[in-house]
């Protein structure tokens, strides 16, 4: 793994929030998307 490139093992398409959400819909994009973590985000 060490020979590789960021890119080769990153992750795409990453599911993120905003600080204003809701925590129980942030909870339910936990639980359909069977992820464990939901980065929040700031535009």
């Amino acid at each position: 793994m060490l020979n590789k490139k960021v890119k080769e093992i990153m992750t795409t398409d990453v599911i993120t929030t905003t600080s204003d959400i809701d925590v129980v819909y942030a909870f339910e994009k936990l639980m359909e998307y069977k992820i464990s973590s939901l980065p929040v985000v700031e535009d």
